[in-house]
């Protein structure tokens, strides 16, 4: 995300939509290309490598998928397992508030279905 000064008005501005709007707090923390499919792509397991998840979305850079996958821990919605305790085996799953995003992807998935220009 970009670093603004926090008088700047553009930062004042965002800041006042932020706290007065629930859909734009959603794609604030939710926008760019790959973080829904991300957490689409973890729906279903209860835990996946970083190659899983680079074998699943092979257009993402593995320097993108990093930085998504950062970015959704730091905002609560994937969480990062070490397994056996070595920082080698870890897995990224849905948090808890990443599984209550399950109903609105999958009203999201189910629109694009009905809605695809590849079904014209």
């Amino acid at each position: 995300m970009m670093n603004r000064k926090e008088s700047s008005t553009n930062f004042l501005n965002e800041q006042e939509i932020l706290n007065n709007c629930p859909i734009t707090t959603f794609f604030h923390q939710l926008s760019g290309r790959w973080k829904l499919t991300i957490l689409w792509q973890l729906r279903h397991s209860d835990g996946q490598r970083f190659s899983d998840l680079k074998e699943a979305l092979p257009a993402i850079s593995d320097r993108i998928l990093s930085l998504q996958l950062r970015s959704l821990q730091e905002d609560d919605f994937v969480v990062k397992l070490f397994l056996n305790g070595s920082v080698n085996a870890t897995v990224y799953q849905l948090s808890e508030k990443g599984k209550s995003l399950l109903p609105i992807l999958q009203s999201i998935y189910a629109w694009g279905m009905e809605n695809s220009s590849n079904q014209q």
